[in-house]
């Protein structure tokens, strides 16, 4: 099974691409610099039909044994949450030397309300920038402003129709091309089935149980090079 993966891993320029869904709860927020460690490429994904200033209220539950407060409610906007959710990704900057790049991505283009009497396509693209130029105004004076990758105002939001092919690809080649720019290193297809097996024993809850002995034979077993194992 591990030789047919570490097969499949040996192409030329293979990439590891580890993706983690943070949740958009505001309160999962404060987590998001723990699960990266490494240059990043981070999708901020909002719906283009939800009004930026509607309000709600969101609750936060601690744990049942904690002796602090019970339960509280906040209340946020939609551009609160687009906010701080940004200022969380990039705080990671703070505590790490890697770089993390932001992409906005607004889903439901084609949900947007429009005229049947007019180019709808173009009157989608121009509330898709009205929607750009508020979040721009809101944003310019984040400090997580510099890290959203934009060449102007018209590409501040990519807009999708989440049931278009052609706009699901326009999302990979941005995230390929931010991808490209970044720091990255060459490692042996084998260490990576290896640290595959090893986070495999780590969910198990079993990683602290093995020998250094039973790591060797994992690794082998990997296909790692003697010399490497050793």
């Amino acid at each position: 099974k591990w030789a047919e993966v570490v097969n499949a891993l040996k192409i030329d320029k293979a990439m590891f691409l580890q993706i983690i869904d943070g949740g958009g709860q505001p309160s999962f927020q404060e987590i998001f610099p723990l699960l990266i460690n490494g240059p990043s490429v981070t999708l901020l994904i909002f719906k283009l039909t939800d009004d930026l200033e509607r309000m709600y209220t969101v609750q936060y539950q601690p744990d049942s044994e904690s002796e602090g407060p019970k339960a509280w409610d906040d209340t946020y906007s939609v551009k609160d949450i687009i906010s701080h959710a940004l200022s969380s990704f990039v705080s990671q900057s703070d505590t790490t030397p890697f770089p993390c790049r932001i992409l906005l991505v607004g889903t439901h283009k084609d949900k947007l309300e429009v005229s049947q009497d007019h180019d709808q396509d173009k009157e989608r693209n121009e509330k898709i920038l009205n929607i750009a130029q508020q979040l721009h105004g809101w944003l310019r004076h984040s400090k997580a402003f510099e890290s959203i990758q934009v060449t102007n105002i018209k590409s501040f939001i990519t807009g999708i129709d989440n049931s278009s092919e052609q706009d699901i690809v326009l999302v990979k080649e941005k995230i390929e091309k931010i991808i490209s720019q970044l720091d990255s290193k060459d490692i042996p297809a084998p260490w990576l089935v290896f640290d595959f097996v090893l986070h495999k024993y780590a969910k198990q809850k079993t990683l602290r149980k093995l020998q250094k002995s039973d790591c060797k034979d994992i690794a082998i077993h990997c296909e790692v090079k003697d010399d490497e194992v050793d």
